[in-house]
């Protein structure tokens, strides 16, 4: 089993080592008095930590690395934040970069090696879930208390995915939202043609002129060049005569036609539908952030989307059903869109605090319908709603994926608990 510093956090956290009569490598006597909190964010690995080293007690932090000579490859020593480094533990010494600075505990002859055969045999099976064969109701009830955490875990990586790749530094939370919904509602597969639209197309500009939603349809289909897809002939040459007018007028430059996949796509999913529909809500409801942040209910946010066609009988041309959107298509608009901007936003005013109105939300909502959720449902996890799927899908994509069992509750609870695997 190729050692990480993930392996050694769980070592350390679950006192998985032989922690009586310890020796630092230069044969110091050490006792661990307080092992600290893992810390998450910069500095050292775990923080309020104690330790007494011969008969004199020491308080600081505790860093881990897989090698000692770690330490000068992360370039600690030139970082102040490790300077009240107290002690460093290691897998294995090679060599001291801190010149006996800072007390090394070396853990390699420390662990068991049953434990590290059984870590090893479970993280190299190819089965769809590295643990499934093991599974038990106290590892359904490990997820089950993990769900919140797993949910936020996602939506704080989400959001900063999401803000690490915009372009525009100086976006406001309506037009969060607006590069938000257009990319979620263009579907996995034009996504990114969403996110142009955004940039070609101010949202400034449809507030402008959200009073003539033909306006708005107008240069939501020219920008995007997807005029050509308006079935009705005569529609079609009216819409290109508005555009050409808001094209001159505003300096509007279009996408490239090509950029947009159709090929395979159900008539629900087609580029020139879900353009319509996002003319459709944001000739209705422009500028709507905080009716999303100030939401307290699943059927609040369902309320926002409830969203009927503009009286121009020519828009059924476009949206042949009585309102813009399916229950399918709300209920993805709320998961991935104002969810991850309610809890982005909320975060921003008081980001110490947890609102579990959220978590009450995502337990409303119903369950996602895709294969991942499907196979873990075979293998005996509950999944009765949102808040079931998100946990699902952040364990699949950042836990068994990646093999990081020593950081995931199931897999430090299997590890610690099963003494024969397979």
């Amino acid at each position: 089993m190729e050692m990480s510093e993930e392996w050694i956090y769980f070592f350390w956290n679950t006192r998985n080592f032989n922690h009586k009569n310890l020796c630092t490598v230069d044969a110091q006597s050490i006792e661990i008095l307080q092992y600290g909190i893992r810390n998450r964010a910069s500095g050292p690995d775990f923080i309020h930590a104690a330790v007494r080293l011969d008969e004199l007690s020491w308080h600081g932090n505790i860093e881990m690395h897989v090698l000692t000579s770690d330490w000068h490859k992360h370039g600690h020593q030139k970082d102040e934040a490790y300077d009240n480094v107290i002690l460093h533990v290691v897998w294995k010494h090679d060599w001291d970069p801190t010149g006996g600075r800072v007390p090394i505990l070396e853990l390699c002859d420390l662990v068991d090696n049953n434990l590290l055969a059984r870590c090893a045999k479970i993280t190299s099976t190819p089965a769809w879930l590295p643990c499934e064969s093991l599974l038990n109701e106290e590892a359904f009830s490990r997820f089950a208390l993990w769900k919140d955490s797993l949910v936020t875990a996602r939506l704080d990586r989400r959001w900063d995915e999401f803000e690490k790749s915009t372009t525009e530094s100086d976006l406001d939370w309506d037009g969060r939202m607006y590069k938000l919904l257009c990319m979620y509602l263009m579907g996995r597969e034009n996504k990114a043609c969403g996110e142009q639209l955004t940039m070609r197309l101010p949202l400034a500009l449809i507030e402008r002129n959200r009073h003539q939603p033909l306006a708005v349809l107008s240069m939501v289909l020219g920008v995007s060049d997807c005029l050509e897809d308006v079935p009705d002939p005569d529609f079609r040459i009216y819409l290109q005569g508005e555009f050409r007018f808001y094209e001159q007028k505003y300096g509007l430059t279009t996408m490239k036609r090509a950029a947009w996949r159709r090929f395979g796509m159900r008539a629900a999913g087609m580029p020139v539908r879900r353009l319509s529909q996002l003319a459709a809500l944001l000739s209705a409801r422009s500028r709507f952030q905080s009716e999303v942040t100030n939401s307290r209910s699943a059927a609040q946010l369902y309320k926002i989307l409830e969203v009927a066609l503009p009286e121009d009988e020519r828009w059924q041309k476009l949206l042949p059903a009585s309102t813009v959107f399916s229950n399918d298509t709300r209920e993805m608009i709320v998961l991935n869109v104002f969810l991850p901007l309610w809890f982005s936003y909320a975060n921003a005013q008081n980001p110490m605090a947890k609102d579990q109105l959220i978590f009450d939300i995502f337990q409303a909502l119903p369950p996602e319908k895709n294969q991942i959720c499907s196979q873990f449902a075979k293998l005996g996890f509950e999944v009765r709603s949102a808040l079931d799927t998100q946990a699902l899908l952040e364990l699949r994509s950042q836990y068994c994926i990646r093999k990081r069992c020593a950081s995931c509750s199931i897999g430090q609870y299997i590890f610690t608990n099963t003494k024969e695997i397979f």
